[in-house]
């Protein structure tokens, strides 16, 4: 549940837990995130949004980052890629691959987002499962 949309950061409730997330837009995504090494972890999609949750990878200078402790070689924290007001969503090359679970975390993954680009109206979404264009309102990436 959101509780606040300001422009930065959003709270979100889980049960009695208050979690803050940095919310960014893609148009101004600083240099500390990069999306193309963040893994894909589910998508979901209704009829008002299309949403990825993703282990995004977060670089030092980034308010979420922390150290990564070994065996881990990275921060990677939670993260969502909402496309809100979704009015299309096309797929080409689909393949929905969930790969297995790494030995570190236990967590499945469905691969890597490559690239979220704006083309003509519309936002072109590359990952290791597929390209898909989808029409939305500007997308934002919440992390944790």
């Amino acid at each position: 549940m959101i509780e606040s949309t300001s422009n930065k950061e959003t709270a979100f409730k889980e049960t009695e837990t208050s979690v803050t997330a940095q919310r960014h837009s893609l148009t101004n995504l600083s240099g500390n995130i990069d999306l193309s090494c963040s893994v894909v972890i589910s998508i979901f999609a209704n009829t008002n949004q299309l949403s990825i949750e993703l282990d995004v990878l977060t670089e030092p200078g980034h308010p979420c980052y922390q150290a990564p402790k070994p065996p881990e070689i990275a921060c990677y924290r939670p993260g969502k890629l909402v496309f809100p007001n979704l009015r299309r969503v096309i797929s080409r090359e689909t393949r929905l691959n969930v790969y297995p679970p790494d030995s570190n975390t236990g967590a499945a993954d469905m691969g890597e987002l490559h690239s979220v680009k704006p083309e003509d109206g519309e936002y072109i979404l590359c990952a290791d499962f597929g390209v898909l264009r989808i029409r939305s309102d500007e997308p934002y990436l919440d992390v944790s």
